[in-house]
């Protein structure tokens, strides 16, 4: 409410907004979380695939991880070697291990001089690896294929690799590891055949977790036959092992083709499937061992921003937001193309029950991504280009629909032929952009659907900014664009208890305006009421004119007598603004310190009366 008693409805914020987009199905506007504003849907440029472009296989997937000091491990093309790139050294890359190390070592163990077991005359392992992660703790974990298991390098004490074999009678294929949050790892088993699949826990120790209670029996309970003849019968304890979390032998079958795991910060796991025999990738949610939600990356999530329909996944990484909680993780997840050309960035939120993503506008291009991995390091994403890597950075190549249209903005004015004031809006219009206003009104709120539409005047930009006295609505610390300000305009002829607003957003395919805030004031405060004579309502189309005239004058002066009325929020020093904090130390003889941020000049300002 104004000094005049002008009362207005706001339209701020998602909770205002999403409810128009959602319910009208305007499918060419976009809600930005970032900047909370609504604008044209942005496009995402798709980068069109060459004759030449040949899409990566799972066997382009090796595994990598970065450490907590920047150094970068990888697995070489062969399989046979884990290649090591210095942080302090980027250039000097080097081989970190390799499998012949243990053909070696077993080379060394048939030789005398030890008291040891003797050596058998089978030839040594070699096995193939697969996988690569760093846990938290510092730990390499490497996957083995022939045999099957995992290697683990101590990174912070060196040393051979501490080799974890898994039992032949159960099947372990690692395809790809990711760390956990407590220290230990995700491993993705492939499976022998499609539709085999499924993902183990390791534990801190690096323990198989038995999730869900399952487990494969290892050796039948037997009775032990060495023993005195006096002794009663005593029967040795079947051996079991964790039996994973299946992915293929439910039914239905959760995910035939996964191709990479990754670890959210609570706990739960997401698994990414992309099949050679389908359209789409789908992004899996499991929660404590059990398949909670899943997203497909189809029309329905994409068909907004991306001119194809489906978006085919080779590998994701995820980053966590800050503000993320423990009951629901925010963040940002990367899934890269299986054409190896670019990465697309999805917004993901995370329930106990629930799993949305969201895909947002960034341009990511890939130059000559050999498909090795994508990996995440301090908040980073990066993809391997040769022997090098690279961060995944955005191309500054936004596109946006030319123009869409938003009604449905309906508001109560409390009373019978309400007549509404003007129209505020805290936006972005850039020059070449533009925003048309269209209302209709009526006393009954169903019949706002048969009453005409009435064009309003094109709103022009406020020199002396937001009309609330104090209130910066663009508070971001930097230059703003041109055309970033509040805008108003007068309505013209609105008069009745209802009004529906219809905005429409007109832009240049490069650029777009924005709408942060949208403000409808009510009822006017009518100059010629108030203060003219009643000869000049007389006539009621000049009576109209100089309401709308006067009401120009209203503004201005509303605007002053609004500051005069909060004059008092300058001299408080939890209100006054930042360019007013020299003046009012002013008062006290003090000049502020130039090298102090602004919080620290209110809290000089708060305690100044203890220090004098």
């Amino acid at each position: 409410m104004d000094v005049n008693g002008t009362r207005f409805h706001l339209i701020s914020g998602d909770r205002d907004w999403l409810p128009l987009l959602v319910t009208q199905d305007v499918i060419q506007l976009w809600w930005d979380r970032e900047s909370q504003s609504m604008s044209l849907a942005p496009q995402v440029l798709c980068l069109p695939e060459l004759p030449t472009t040949q899409s990566l296989t799972v066997d382009d997937r090796l595994g990598s991880a970065f450490d907590h000091y920047g150094n970068l491990y990888w697995i070489s093309e062969n399989t046979r070697e884990i290649i090591f790139r210095p942080a302090a050294t980027p250039t000097q890359i080097g081989r970190f291990w390799s499998v012949e190390d243990l053909a070696s070592k077993c080379e060394q163990s048939r030789e005398g001089g030890e008291f040891r077991p003797v050596p058998s005359e089978e030839q040594p392992l070699v096995p193939m690896l697969r996988g690569l992660a760093v846990t938290a703790h510092e730990y390499m974990v490497v996957g083995t294929l022939a045999p099957a298991g995992l290697l683990i390098f101590d990174l912070h004490a060196g040393g051979p690799p501490c080799w974890l074999r898994w039992p032949e009678a159960v099947p372990f294929a690692p395809f790809d590891v990711a760390p956990a949050p407590d220290g230990g790892v995700w491993i993705l088993d492939r499976g022998p055949s499609e539709g085999r699949s499924r993902y183990w826990c390791l534990d801190r120790y690096f323990r198989v977790a038995p999730c869900r209670g399952f487990f494969i029996e290892l050796e039948t309970a037997k009775v032990d036959d060495f023993r005195p003849l006096e002794e009663e019968i005593r029967q040795r304890p079947r051996q079991v092992f964790p039996a994973g979390i299946s992915l293929g032998l439910s039914s239905p079958v959760i995910a035939r083709n996964p191709v990479a795991i990754e670890g959210l910060p609570d706990g739960s796991v997401l698994i990414l499937e992309t099949g050679s025999n389908q359209d789409f990738s789908v992004v899996h949610y499991f929660r404590d061992g059990r398949h909670v939600d899943e997203v497909a990356l189809d029309s329905k999530v994409i068909g907004k921003l991306l001119d194809v329909p489906s978006i085919r996944g080779h590998d994701f990484a995820f980053t966590a937001a800050d503000n993320s909680t423990g009951k629901t993780v925010k963040g940002s997840l990367y899934v890269a193309a299986v054409n190896g050309m670019q990465a697309f960035l999805l917004l993901l939120k995370t329930t106990a029950n629930n799993l949305e993503l969201t895909l947002q506008p960034p341009f990511l291009p890939m130059r000559d991504y050999t498909g090795k991995a994508l990996i995440e390091a301090r908040g980073e994403i990066y993809y391997d280009f040769g022997k090098r890597w690279l961060p995944l950075t955005e191309q500054p190549r936004r596109r946006y629909v030319s123009e869409a249209c938003l009604s449905g903005i309906v508001r109560d004015g409390k009373e019978p032929d309400c007549v509404w004031h003007r129209l505020i809006m805290d936006a972005c219009i850039p020059e070449g952009t533009m925003v048309t206003v269209e209302s209709r009104t009526a006393n009954r709120r169903e019949l706002l659907s048969d009453a005409l539409w009435h064009p309003e005047p094109r709103p022009y930009l406020r020199n002396e900014g937001s009309e609330i006295p104090m209130h910066q609505p663009f508070n971001e610390k930097g230059p703003q664009p041109d055309g970033t300000g509040t805008w108003e305009l007068l309505l013209q002829n609105a008069k009745g208890r209802f009004i529906e607003l219809r905005l429409t957003l007109h832009g240049t395919g490069r650029s777009t305006p924005s709408i942060r805030a949208l403000r409808v004031y009510y009822p006017r405060f009518s100059y010629l009421n108030q203060y003219m004579p009643a000869v000049y309502r007389d006539d009621p189309i000049s009576a109209g004119f100089l309401d709308r005239f006067l009401a120009n004058v209203e503004g201005l002066y509303t605007s002053l007598e609004g500051r005069i009325e909060c004059a008092e929020a300058l001299i408080d020093t939890r209100t006054a603004p930042a360019e007013y904090l020299e003046w009012l130390a002013g008062w006290l003889g003090f000049v502020l310190d130039p090298s102090w941020d602004e919080e620290r000049r209110h809290l000089f300002l708060d305690h100044a009366e203890l220090l004098f």
